[in-house]
């Protein structure tokens, strides 16, 4: 053993052997000798035997099944930092050698695998889920497992900046799922519970987001563990088929483990439509995967045929914005008005809906040249979202019909 060997992070390449019951060992496993991979190791096959060795062939480490036998004193408590959480279940155990990497260098993911040659070949992906580059590093130590150190190599390749750190694939079709919760335009408290591990369900009579029951939550755990998807929304609810048979279906939204799939995904999502595993609870052989269209209703979702444009500004989804902003910005005229009661967001909504933004762009056109104003990056997001709003939406002409001309109050 070299003297003051650091563990931390450690570069010296080690061996380890896996033993059956007649005491062979399997081909010998190469991999970074840090103590986090040596615990993954040792919890690959919990049942068996176990040697580690240096890169000098001393021994590290032995088990008897999961439990240590040997340590070197240098790294033992180092090594049970990392096993005991793995031993107690809470934390993952991941496959060993570990044949993919994935991780995030700032907004950019990486996706990295052993090829047929043994070495290392990597996917880096933007914040959209795009393709930006990919490339192959040397596998120089024949390496059975991929080294944490490969995102930092790419970060070098590249020169990106940013937190960098190592994610399981769950992880990353989670936050993969909450963005495309945005594109649908669920609300925050509902992507948080999402994010907190609540999937819910709309269902189709009023529309609301629900917790779903024991059935649903018993299909999501088996979708997951066997096809390796992240459900992260249920739409219940009867379907009408062409030739007018109707069924009871529960459409569950996933995604998939295939990254390179989600960029193409996202903008499906953009039109309304949705890969789903729908389940036929009148005739469930007939459950199947597929393409779903789906809409925004009532702060939910419901399925369709054609999908929905996504893309156009949602009225709503502008006013709420503006109403933000003056709770924020002038609290005190807002809410304690003798007038509110909640119509100055009523009011807000009515002038959207009707193309009736004079007084909405004169008072944002104030405010987007105030350089000193800590709120005028909002403004001017506002007068962005305006400006899209009104090239999605041809002006309307309802609200001449019925007489009406909404009025602001600033």
């Amino acid at each position: 053993m070299k003297e003051n060997q650091q563990y931390d992070n450690a570069k010296e390449i080690v061996t380890g052997y896996i033993y059956d019951g007649d005491r062979k060992h399997s081909a010998p496993v190469r991999f970074e000798g840090d103590p986090e991979k040596m615990a993954q190791f040792i919890m690959s096959d919990r049942s068996k035997d176990k040697i580690i060795t240096d890169s000098l062939d001393q021994t590290l480490v032995t088990t008897i099944g999961e439990f240590l036998d040997y340590c070197d004193p240098e790294i033992r408590d180092q090594l049970m930092e990392n096993l005991i959480p793995l031993q107690a279940g809470d934390e993952e155990i991941i496959s060993f050698p570990q044949k993919e990497l994935y991780g995030k260098i700032g907004d950019f993911t990486i996706e990295a695998h052993i090829g047929s040659d043994n070495n290392f070949e990597y996917t880096v992906y933007t914040n959209t889920m795009s393709v930006y580059d990919d490339g192959i590093i040397d596998n120089d130590n024949g390496l059975d497992s991929i080294p944490e150190s490969l995102i930092d190599q790419i970060r070098e390749i590249y020169e990106f900046e940013g937190e960098t750190r190592q994610m399981a694939m769950k992880e990353l079709q989670t936050e993969e799922a909450a963005n495309r919760m945005k594109i649908l335009r669920f609300d925050q408290d509902t992507i948080d519970d999402f994010l907190d591990g609540q999937v819910m369900a709309s269902h189709e009579d009023d529309q609301m987001i629900h917790l779903p029951n024991n059935e649903q939550e018993a299909k999501i755990s088996l979708l997951e563990s066997e096809l390796d998807f992240s459900i992260y929304h249920i739409i219940e609810g009867n379907y009408t088929f062409t030739d007018g048979q109707n069924m009871a279906m529960d459409s569950y939204l996933y995604v998939s483990d295939s990254i390179e799939e989600w960029s193409a995904d996202r903008e499906l999502l953009k039109e309304g439509i949705q890969y789903a595993y729908v389940e036929n609870l009148d005739i469930p052989e007939y459950s199947e995967i597929g393409t779903i269209g789906v809409a925004p209703r009532d702060g939910a979702l419901s399925r369709n045929d054609i999908g929905y444009d996504f893309s156009v500004m949602d009225e709503r989804n502008l006013a709420e914005k503006i109403d933000e902003y003056m709770l924020r910005n002038d609290p005190l005229g807002y809410i304690e008005s003798e007038t509110y009661d909640g119509s100055h967001y009523d009011e807000t909504l009515m002038s959207i809906k009707h193309d009736h933004f004079d007084e909405l762009k004169e008072y944002f056109g104030k405010e987007e040249n105030l350089e000193d104003n800590q709120m005028s990056g909002t403004a001017k997001e506002i007068m962005s979202d305006i400006r899209q709003y009104e090239s999605d939406h041809a002006a309307a002409d309802e609200f001449e019909k019925m007489n009406v001309t909404p009025t602001m109050r600033f």
